[in-house]
């Protein structure tokens, strides 16, 4: 014997015939409004995860890409920095004579680096945040 929903309806005492006609309006009515609307909603709820997902998606690459991007300029300009120092002249003819230097003429040579190289340490600075 298989199961149907009319046996189920005479079992239990559900059949149509025994409900008035105003609860059959009344469940028919809600039946037929609150089904669609309770689809829609659903169907609302999973379009609207979806392009939230999405747009998250999106807005996490662009972040990684710019990321990168400010991490190899910088990265560029420590580079450039650094080969600026090493092919700097005054470094480079100094660089062997600092022990048999006074401090005066140390001194010069630190205050003459540090006007040479002034402008881009303050361009590092403000690439990386860094106000010194």
């Amino acid at each position: 014997m298989s199961f149907s929903w009319w046996n189920a309806f005479k079992r239990y005492g559900l059949s149509l015939r025994h409900i008035f006609i105003k609860q059959r309006l009344l469940i028919a009515f809600l039946i037929t409004s609150l089904l669609p609307v309770v689809f829609v909603a659903f169907y609302s709820y999973r379009e609207h995860e979806k392009a939230v997902n999405n747009k998250i998606s999106t807005y996490s690459q662009q972040l990684v890409d710019e990321i990168t991007r400010n991490a190899a300029r910088e990265l560029k300009q420590y580079g450039t920095f650094s080969e600026n120092i090493i092919m700097n002249n005054t470094v480079q003819s100094k660089l062997f004579q600092m022990n048999d230097l006074s401090i005066d003429e140390k001194s010069n040579i630190y205050t003459q680096l540090e006007s040479e190289f002034s402008q881009q340490v303050y361009r590092i600075g403000n690439l990386s945040g860094k106000h010194s």
